[in-house]
């Protein structure tokens, strides 16, 4: 016989019991006890299940952050710094040449100047991957406006949002932008659509998010590949959830919701920082 674990309605497993040897069936006592024994059960599978899903939560966390740092460093190692031992061999050319009056100092110094200006460039790239400062100076949805802006590139991308800034938490802004560029990035490779509509908007302590394309819809391998599992731990990173599913009138829809409870707004955490 099965008893089953139940915890606020969910199946967590069964009990599978058999009667005693030379017995047919199992006494009342045996099934109080036995459903005795699946209630105090069931709280401790929840928990177990609860903690075994938030140490995998926090291994994609600690897989994320180190992918994250592998890249920074690859990024100011195989890029700057060549670019900054450039430079100061230039300027070194360029401190010798004038001591010596030699006439290709001034060259020399024409070529500084423009490894400088690559070097702040790559610089700027490196900052704005790790925050992009539009979001700090205009906010979410300027941010997203700035990175769709493409003039007479297919699709066409429109943005529905609020026509005021919206005061969100910061590590919000982040995953939203982030998943926003996932999607779009997803609909520009794979749906050869013509028009997609990125939609933002704040319920009570949620931040709304719809990415809708009038393509070919989510193929399978889309929806189990690297860009739906980024976006999901985006959204999962902040407390969110996200979904991707066919679109009203064909392409696809991804849907993200992002708890702004929980997360200090940028107001909050300076006026903590004065506190202290």
């Amino acid at each position: 016989m099965e008893y089953p674990i139940r915890y606020q309605g969910e199946r967590l497993g069964h009990l599978v019991v058999i009667p005693r040897p030379g017995e047919s069936a199992l006494t009342a006592h045996d099934r109080a006890v036995l459903t005795q024994i699946c209630g105090q059960a069931a709280p401790a599978l929840h928990s177990a299940r609860v903690v075994r899903d938030l140490i995998d939560a926090r291994s994609r966390l600690v897989f994320a952050r180190e992918e994250e740092r592998k890249r920074l460093r690859r990024d100011l190692h195989d890029d700057l710094a060549p670019t900054f031992a450039g430079l100061g061999l230039t300027a070194a050319a360029v401190e010798t040449f004038s001591r010596l009056g030699d006439e290709r100092a001034a060259e020399a110094a024409a070529r500084l100047v423009v490894g400088l200006g690559a070097a702040t460039r790559q610089l700027r790239d490196v900052a704005y991957d790790l925050r992009p400062p539009v979001l700090d100076d205009r906010g979410l949805v300027a941010a997203i406006e700035e990175r769709l802006s493409a003039p007479g590139s297919v699709p066409v991308f429109r943005v529905d949002a609020p026509p005021e800034r919206l005061e969100l938490p910061a590590a919000v802004e982040s995953a939203a932008l982030r998943i926003v560029q996932e999607a779009v990035t997803n609909v520009r490779r794979h749906a050869a659509a013509s028009v997609c509509v990125v939609t933002v908007a704040v319920d009570p302590g949620m931040l709304r998010l719809g990415i809708a394309d009038d393509g070919v819809g989510i193929p399978d391998r889309l929806a189990g590949g690297i860009g739906m599992r980024s976006m999901t731990e985006r959204a999962g990173e902040v407390g969110g959830e996200l979904s991707a599913g066919p679109a009203p009138g064909g392409g696809t829809l991804v849907r993200a919701s992002l708890p702004l409870t929980g997360v200090p707004l940028p107001e909050a955490t300076a006026l903590a920082g004065e506190a202290t």
